[in-house]
């Protein structure tokens, strides 16, 4: 049995993503929710993407309040898949939008870093407020350690090399008999 396809005048639901907090609270997740407490505050998708030459796809082009609105999406964590969504295309046309602008590229990028840097932060705060987990996963993944095997904290690797001689026949290698006079047989 197949999935029943939708009418073409039937509205679309705004699909959100919600989530526990600690206290037990549900959290909205979703990027466009700017009515929520806490969430972004962006313009409509028309004022952050504009349909180019005709109605192709992959003819957007990005204004500048669309770029900051992209900057801010990806440092606040949101997958590229959201971040296509706000601008109102999808995500293959986001795509190749990033690889014809780049602008686009850029203000990902600076939104990633800006996250990633955040990221470390709070990483490092709980460490030092003495969450193990913490601290253990960033020994892991900034200084190398790997649990099972030994240390090497200089990085080198020791190579050993054993020279063997080259081939020889079975006459070569049997030694010479000596004669010792008195030790005869």
């Amino acid at each position: 049995m197949g999935m029943k396809r939708r009418p073409a005048n039937f509205p679309r639901t705004r699909q959100t993503r919600t989530s526990r907090s600690r206290d037990g609270k549900r959290v909205d997740n979703t990027p466009d929710s700017a009515d929520k407490k806490g969430a972004l505050k962006l313009p409509p998708s028309t004022d952050l993407a504009k349909r180019g030459r005709g109605d192709t796809r992959g003819s957007y082009e990005i204004t500048t309040a669309g770029l900051e609105a992209i900057q801010l999406l990806a440092a606040d964590g949101h997958p590229q898949v959201s971040i296509a969504r706000v601008l109102g295309m999808d995500r293959a046309t986001f795509r190749s939008l990033r690889k014809r602008d780049p602008r686009v590229d850029e203000a990902v990028a600076a939104g990633f870093a800006a996250n990633e840097v955040e990221l470390v932060n709070l990483l490092m705060s709980a460490a030092r407020a003495g969450d193990v987990t913490a601290m253990i996963f960033q020994v892991k993944a900034r200084h190398g350690w790997r649990e099972g095997t030994e240390r090497n904290p200089q990085g080198v690797v020791n190579n050993i090399v054993i020279a063997l001689p080259g081939a020889k026949s079975i006459d070569d290698w049997v030694p010479p008999t000596i004669d010792v006079p008195g030790n005869e047989q």
